[in-house]
């Protein structure tokens, strides 16, 4: 996959577990608001990151690294065993 060295930058700090804003984002890596919406753009396009409410302030959404579907499915497939056993305990 060709994304642009920005995104990478972008990328790597989500690496991190932590949602961030684009205003966060844009004081984290120095980048220009420009050049952070770009880098946004194509990692969405490519489906690597989410976007999630921010709670603090409704008009910003905030960005994180997203799961690919597998890792999800085995989460929930975790924890729903981990149910089941403790209710038959």
């Amino acid at each position: 996959m060709k994304l642009p060295p920005s995104s990478w930058i972008v990328l790597s700090l989500l690496s991190a577990g932590k949602a961030f804003t684009n205003k966060e984002i844009i004081t984290l890596t120095g980048l220009s608001p420009r050049t952070v919406r770009y880098a946004i753009q194509k990692l969405r396009e490519n489906r690597l990151i989410a976007e999630e409410w921010n709670f603090e302030d409704a008009r910003q959404v905030r960005y994180r690294k997203d799961e690919p579907d597998g890792a999800k499915q085995k989460e929930h497939r975790v924890n729903r065993s981990a149910t089941k056993r403790g209710s038959c305990a």
